[in-house]
């Protein structure tokens, strides 16, 4: 399932319950001002910390 990282950690364990084993998290890039640039959100640091804690989870 792919998705952007924004709310991973939050569906985290639903998504599991549902079977999904596999999430594919996309970055625009590793830099948080061309990431922002890139998506037109501030969210870099949400997306980083979400995509480091859901594999606990998944």
């Amino acid at each position: 399932m792919p998705s952007n990282g924004v709310a991973l950690f939050k569906m985290a364990r639903r998504l599991k319950e549902a079977g999904i084993q596999k999430v594919n998290a996309s970055l625009g890039s590793l830099n948080a001002q061309k990431f922002k640039a890139i998506t037109g959100h501030d969210e870099f640091d949400q997306v980083i910390n979400n995509r480091r804690a859901s594999p606990a989870v998944l």
